[in-house]
């Protein structure tokens, strides 16, 4: 069965217009380059394969990968809690931007639903763990042709918290339908005014 191929460059960008500089928590180790995903698992099922790769990424040397034919169900790379390590909070009321750079080769075109698609989701969680906003911003990788080279993604439309967010988790998921993916992750915050911290 054929099987495509997908590479995803993650990054998250939060625009603030406040200083956190006493709120930064630098990982140390906390990039790609270990030799594990830090801070990510899989979530896999029969019929795809997800692993840590050295042969394409936008970054040096790996990327999160995603190989797929169609599934029982949705396979993703789940991240930890984000604000553990970038700052404790993400305060409300400020425009938020996030995205990823994604390369694709041979993946399916033209999905008719999310079981077809390949996708960002950025959850953000109240401090009683509540999903702020009832449902995660979702972001779609490129998929009107089958292979694109490395490519910025975005949200398309305004994200301003309304309550401020303690936790933030971060999936890279491959639809149940979609045919094969790589994903290849960067991630960082940039604060306007102040200095970009984050894993990448």
């Amino acid at each position: 069965m054929l099987r495509k191929v997908i590479y995803f460059g993650l990054f998250s960008c939060l625009l603030l217009s406040l200083s956190f500089s006493q709120y930064v928590n630098v990982l140390k180790n906390g990039g790609f380059e270990s030799g594990v995903p830090a801070l990510f698992r899989s979530v896999s099922v029969s019929g795809a394969t997800l692993s840590w790769a050295t042969d394409a990424s936008r970054s040096p040397s790996y990327s999160l990968k995603i190989e797929k034919s169609a599934t029982s169900s949705d396979v993703y790379w789940e991240s930890s809690n984000m604000c553990t390590y970038w700052a404790p909070f993400i305060f409300p009321g400020k425009e938020l931007v996030m995205g990823g750079y994604v390369k694709t080769s041979n993946v399916n075109v033209n999905p008719a639903n999310d079981d077809q698609r390949f996708y960002l989701d950025f959850y953000f969680y109240d401090k009683q763990n509540n999903l702020i906003g009832g449902q995660p911003v979702r972001i779609y990788v490129p998929q009107t042709s089958s292979s694109i080279a490395w490519t910025r993604v975005e949200n398309s439309i305004s994200v301003v918290l309304p309550d401020t967010a303690f936790k933030l988790i971060v999936k890279l998921v491959g639809g149940k339908d979609a045919k094969q993916g790589r994903f290849g992750l960067t991630i960082y915050f940039c604060m306007a005014g102040n200095q970009m911290v984050g894993i990448g």
